[in-house]
């Protein structure tokens, strides 16, 4: 079985120190995966590498393709962060929504 999401040796560097290194992972459809370590392990670093919202060395790719294009990358995957503050009163549903904009709308969620 193929992955659909690939990483290979993500390594970042923040503030010249370099806070994860050579991390890999392969995923396939329909897998569920947890990402489980202490604080401070580099587990919200690696997603936010995986989305593109973090500068990274290493390759990641989704559904065999490198994963350079954005727009392709947000239709593939999606990114809400814990604890994130919304400035206004957003439903949950719209929230959800929001994922739908890089297929080209809000859609019917």
């Amino acid at each position: 079985m193929s992955a659909l999401l690939e990483a290979k040796n993500i390594t970042v560097e923040l503030g010249g120190k370099r806070v994860l290194e050579d991390a890999s992972l392969s995923i396939a459809a329909g897998e569920r995966v947890a990402l489980v370590g202490p604080n401070g392990a580099g587990k919200t670093t690696l997603v936010r590498a995986l989305a593109g919202l973090q500068t990274h060395s290493g390759s990641v790719t989704i559904e065999g393709v490198a994963a350079h294009d954005r727009r392709a990358r947000a239709r593939a995957l999606a990114y809400l962060p814990q604890g994130h503050v919304a400035y206004w009163p957003l439903p949950v549903r719209d929230i959800v929504a929001l994922g739908r904009l890089p297929h080209g709308g809000m859609g019917d969620v």
